[in-house]
């Protein structure tokens, strides 16, 4: 790599070097859109097709995501012949989640489906993966922002799409930044991958952890822990600058706590009880809507809102517990017991009346929710490795897509 630091011009998307140049999609590729009409009079899905038809979920950064293919035959694809796709072709989702990209790495494959843009590059001015990398980067989304920044649902149009500001570097340097990049790719898909079988090693180990033994004995989940309901806080006194978190069901996540987004108080109300001041490690469950779900607090600061509850432990391993209340068969339960209208409501006594088997000697709970335990923060320790290996790309996009980075 080699620092840069003059020789730079001023375009409509910023600073960039010189020798490199700002062009519209159009002049740098052919693109092709799908509409309804094209699909009505043939469209068949053939579950023994030889053809997959991606859709637009199936569309990840820069990689197809495997997950409820739909199957053509290869005698339609070739008759819809404009919406099959061939080797460094790059797709881009036109509605809905718009910014994934991805190449296409292998002909005779993949056919697109509608709202799915088939974008050809022209080989010898772009490079398929660097205008892929290029469209998910900050200057891709600006342009997304260009043409829908009214828009609830965003929908691209050929039109639009057509008249992207794509940034240039000479042939041989875009090569050489989407390598860069596939590589950072590379490694954090790796990573997404080893916390995947690390996630199902553990469902496998709770499963046989948690079978009852011969030793164990059956108690409802009120002989073992009390549950404490949250506080009614209003609206009116939220404040964006208060000291004080107050936890909803929506930052009670399966197994862990989401406090991303948070309401925030300046000053404790007179009326807030002594178990509605959270602190960490305190266990907590969502009794409205995704009921069920089980976290800990993670957290200083934080207080309990109505419709999450926090549930004490008495007699039983706090860490055994919180493992117990994660498995399966508790969040089954739950969903089986939630009442009301759209949004399902469980009771402190549908969540003390769950019944299951614990281990009668308490060494035994704790050594099982050690091995849970140190399985979780193996898991904790890899996603931090891939936050920071995503954060890592991200500065490398900015650097190396505004030329402050040049590898040549």
């Amino acid at each position: 790599m080699e620092l840069v630091a003059e020789k730079y011009k001023l375009t409509e998307v910023g600073k960039i070097p010189s020798v490199w140049e700002v062009k519209s999609l159009n002049d740098i590729s052919k693109i092709t859109r799908l509409a309804g009409y094209e699909y009505s009079s043939m469209w068949q899905e053939d579950e023994k097709g030889e053809i997959i038809a991606l859709r637009g979920f199936n569309i990840g950064q820069n990689k197809i995501i495997e997950k409820d293919f739909v199957r053509i035959s290869n005698k339609l694809s070739l008759k819809l012949s404009r919406s099959r796709l061939f080797k460094r072709n790059v797709i881009y989702p036109c509605v809905g989640t718009i910014g994934n990209a991805a190449v296409i790495e292998e002909d005779d494959k993949y056919h697109i489906q509608q709202n799915i843009a088939k974008i050809s590059p022209d080989e010898e001015k772009i490079d398929a993966y660097y205008l892929a990398h290029y469209l998910m980067s900050s200057f891709g989304l600006n342009e997304i922002f260009k043409f829908n920044g009214t828009s609830s649902q965003p929908n691209i149009l050929v039109g639009s799409l057509r008249q992207y500001s794509i940034v240039v570097p000479p042939l041989k340097e875009q090569t050489a930044i989407a390598t860069a990049l596939s590589d950072a790719d590379n490694y954090i898909n790796s990573l997404e991958k080893l916390i995947a079988k690390k996630q199902l090693i553990k469902q496998g180990a709770m499963q046989k952890l948690l079978t009852p033994k011969a030793d164990w004995v059956v108690k409802k989940l009120g002989e073992v822990a009390d549950l404490k309901n949250g506080f009614a806080f209003k609206s009116i006194n939220y404040d964006g600058k208060g000291e004080f978190l107050i936890i909803t069901i929506a930052n009670v996540q399966g197994g862990y706590m989401d406090t991303n987004e948070c309401n925030r108080i300046v000053s404790l109300p007179k009326q807030i009880q002594s178990h509605q001041k959270l602190v960490k490690e305190d266990l907590l469950i969502s009794m409205t809507g995704n009921v069920g779900r089980v976290c800990k607090v993670n957290i200083e600061n934080a207080l309990l809102n109505q419709r999450v509850g926090k549930i004490i432990p008495l007699n039983i391993d706090s860490d055994f517990l919180f493992h117990l209340l994660n498995s399966k068969s508790f969040l089954e339960e739950m969903i089986l017991s939630a009442q009301g209208g759209a949004q399902g409501n469980i009771s402190k006594n549908d969540i003390l009346g769950f019944e299951t088997s614990i281990p009668k000697d308490k060494t035994e709970q704790t050594r099982i929710a050690t091995i849970l335990s140190d399985m979780d923060a193996d898991i904790a320790a890899t996603e931090k490795q891939l936050a920071k290996a995503r954060s890592i790309k991200q500065g490398m996009m900015q650097q190396l897509l505004t030329g402050k980075i040049r590898l040549i």
